[in-house]
């Protein structure tokens, strides 16, 4: 089951997939032909021999099979945590536009399966968590990547994109694909402060162009920022994924062009002492993330 999700999940590329798994690529083939062959069905459509995506019966074997795994990690977790005894306060520092967005589902099912583990969340801008990580005043935080000191080692949990948000009756409205970033800059924007990493990537990019932006207000709130283009013929530039959770019927989403990358990472300082409550939370969320990442792909797929 493992074998057949790690290649979905690497784009059903065989060397990246046998790459995760600690294997070679002609093993993880032997593999999959095998097993195809002794159960006699087909899991992988194929082309000139390649893996190119997942049949009608590999797709519901991929789902029955994600369920049994989280089933299985979900009792391997209450086992090592009854067996370690997890307990006691982690602080995670997490940007609210992070918070909003990735935060709800993980959080609830960290707390259900470790009740003796309290997650402290300190809610704040990227640049004063990065600063509050120095000082050990939070142990782990969820950041835009990239850091900006080198003292933070970071590990990218999450990847998708920035765009912008208009109401309906917005000139942009009428474009189909994605915005070009010399249009956008001609319009009145409205952006999160410069406490966020997401403000100096906006700037960067314009900045790059030799564009100078129309910017009408920051705030430090995502969705001040989407209420405020309900109101007004402005635009915000925010990550794709709100429009998961929150996007009200009369405010748009188009891409950014050129393709404007949100990546989200787990950061540490690089010296630290090793604390094992901190490593077990740490590795908890990178392994939630990991395994959603599949579910994901297929949603974007669907779309």
């Amino acid at each position: 089951m493992k074998y057949i999700s790690a290649i979905v999940e690497n784009n059903f590329n065989l060397t990246k997939a046998a790459e995760v798994l600690l294997t070679s690529q002609s093993n993880l083939s032997r593999l999959i032909n095998e097993f195809e062959k002794d159960e006699q069905v087909q899991l992988f459509s194929r082309r000139k021999g390649r893996i190119t995506g997942l049949t009608k019966v590999g797709q519901d074997y991929l789902d029955d099979a994600s369920v049994a795994i989280r089933a299985y990690d979900h009792t391997m977790n209450r086992l090592r945590n009854n067996a370690k005894g997890h307990f006691g306060v982690v602080r995670v520092g997490i940007a609210p536009v992070i918070l909003s967005v990735l935060f709800d589902k993980v959080i609830t099912q960290f707390i259900l399966e470790n009740p003796d583990v309290k997650i402290e969340l300190h809610e704040d801008g990227a640049y004063d968590l990065q600063q509050q990580l120095v000082n050990h005043d939070i142990d782990l935080a969820f950041l835009m990547s990239p850091a900006t000191t080198s003292q933070i080692e970071e590990k990218i949990v999450y990847t998708d994109r920035v765009g912008v948000f208009f109401r309906d009756d917005h000139r942009f409205a009428q474009q189909s694909g994605p915005i070009k970033v010399q249009a956008i800059a001609k319009e009145k924007l409205v952006v999160l402060d410069d406490t966020f990493m997401l403000n100096h990537q906006i700037m960067n990019l314009f900045s790059r162009r030799h564009l100078k932006p129309d910017i009408l207000f920051q705030s430090r709130s995502w969705d001040l920022s989407i209420n405020m283009c309900r109101q007004m013929d402005v635009v915000t530039i925010l990550p794709r994924p709100i429009t998961f959770n929150y996007q009200p019927r009369d405010i748009q989403y188009r891409d950014i062009s050129p393709d404007f990358k949100w990546q989200v990472s787990i950061c540490r300082l690089k010296q630290r002492i090793s604390e094992k409550l901190v490593d077990y939370v740490e590795d908890y969320m990178i392994h939630y993330f990991r395994e959603n990442k599949i579910k994901r792909l297929n949603d974007d797929n669907e779309m």
